[in-house]
């Protein structure tokens, strides 16, 4: 998985912002526009669709891009935490979705865009940083498609948790080896193509191993570098 280095972090009052500022240095202009150039926001219960008709950013909750198979089954292809546009595309003719797997609530990113094309020479640092933002999901995506292809159960839920965590630290979200985790086993078992047994199985062999722990709606990644090894991103 291809992990752009961190920029300096700022002050930031929002997931968007710091992920943003993460891929490059934004000017104070730059991260007001962040707060105040979004569109109305749209509240998602757990469990509801999310329709993709205009580009919106999730702000609050974990939302996914999956896959729903004629049997129920689903493949998640992606996670979507906040800070993170909702991936577009053909989704209805690819027979995908947007979910919310916890309350949701997005903001339409319309405005933001515009603004962006209005004034490239007082955005270029946040056009940069957009750019930057779309290359690393689409890297996930060619790392997903190795994770769920080549890895092993452990590799593959070792891979998932040393993702989450940047993700998360570059959004201002996770505190030390501290991050939310507010999902159920049986949706880690969608993203990494296993069944919820094989998912507790893993879990639990873990935080045998002290890998990892589990608190609440968190987990703590006890040992970051033996996971990075184990799912060869060391």
């Amino acid at each position: 998985m291809a992990v752009l280095p961190l920029a300096e972090p700022a002050r930031t009052p929002t997931p968007l912002g710091a992920l943003l500022h993460s891929f490059a240095p934004l000017s104070e202009t730059e991260r007001r526009l962040i707060c105040e150039g979004l569109g109305e926001a749209h509240s998602h219960a757990a469990g509801s669709e999310i329709s993709a008709g205009a580009p919106r950013i999730v702000m609050d909750g974990w939302a996914a891009w999956a896959r729903h198979l004629s049997d129920g089954r689903r493949q998640i292809v992606a996670l979507l935490l906040p800070g993170d546009p909702l991936p577009g595309g053909p989704s209805r003719v690819l027979g995908m979705n947007h979910v919310a797997l916890t309350p949701v609530r997005t903001v339409e990113a319309r405005p933001l865009l515009e603004a962006m094309s209005r004034t490239p020479g007082e955005t270029a640092g946040l056009a940069l940083a957009w750019s930057r933002a779309h290359d690393a999901a689409q890297a996930r995506l060619v790392a997903h498609i190795t994770r769920l292809g080549r890895l092993s159960a452990h590799e593959r839920m070792a891979h998932l948790m040393v993702e989450l965590m940047d993700r998360q630290r570059r959004a201002g979200l996770a505190r030390g080896m501290l991050m939310p985790l507010p999902i159920t086993q049986e949706i880690l078992a969608d993203v990494l193509g296993l069944s919820i047994v094989h998912v507790n199985r893993t879990l639990r062999a873990m935080r045998r191993e002290g890998l990892v722990e589990t608190r609440g709606n968190h987990s703590v990644l006890i040992e970051e570098e033996r996971l990075k090894a184990i799912a060869d991103l060391s």
